[in-house]
């Protein structure tokens, strides 16, 4: 209960000491970073198997919570180099995630972009400018997820879809979907493993 990572995205949930470049990818700007909630996870088969499973504000880190929208999360991963039995191969983890929730349109009204807006991690150029509408409905995210060490090698790729449904005014609904991802591939050059 409290705080937390909201477990939707591998890059989101790693730490920034573990995350190969200095700025995160795209992806990020589709799943949401900390929340107010409640979570439960655990794993099964030697931790071969694992899952989160959490109930979210919705609103962001340390925002209050200003409607009654909440936001499902479910996350689900599998080392099946380890789930065989193989431990001389290096690592693999794959896993799927996804979100459902509902995001109240705007007091004001039409006119706000209410999070449509979307710039580039590094250089803040825009990618995605709505200039009308605003987010008033469902909201859902689907992502997989792929990662593996081998000595000092290593590979991370991810994508993540979200779809918001949007009140574009005058009685127009429509639904806007974006999707993002990233591969990375890493050979340390100075004697540590992955």
């Amino acid at each position: 209960l409290g705080q937390f990572k909201v477990p939707i995205s591998q890059e989101r949930t790693t730490s920034l000491r573990f995350v190969d470049f200095p700025e995160r990818s795209l992806v990020s700007r589709l799943t949401p970073g900390e929340d107010l909630g409640a979570m439960v996870f655990g794993s099964f088969a030697g931790k071969s198997l694992l899952y989160e499973a959490a109930v979210v504000n919705g609103a962001g880190r340390s925002l209050a919570d200003t409607n009654d929208q909440k936001e499902a999360v479910v996350r689900l991963r599998v080392c099946p180099l380890a789930l065989a039995g193989v431990t001389d191969l290096g690592t693999l983890r794959m896993g799927v995630a996804g979100t459902w929730g509902r995001v109240d349109g705007p007091a004001s009204g039409a006119g706000t972009t209410d999070g449509l807006d979307f710039a580039t991690t590094d250089l803040c150029a825009t990618f995605l400018n709505a200039t009308a509408g605003a987010l008033d409905g469902a909201r859902t995210r689907l992502g997989a997820e792929l990662s593996g060490c081998w000595g000092p090698a290593s590979l991370r790729g991810e994508v993540v879809r979200r779809t918001d449904a949007v009140d574009a005014g005058g009685g127009v609904s429509t639904n806007v979907r974006e999707t993002a991802w990233y591969a990375a591939a890493t050979v340390l050059l100075t004697g540590e493993t992955g």
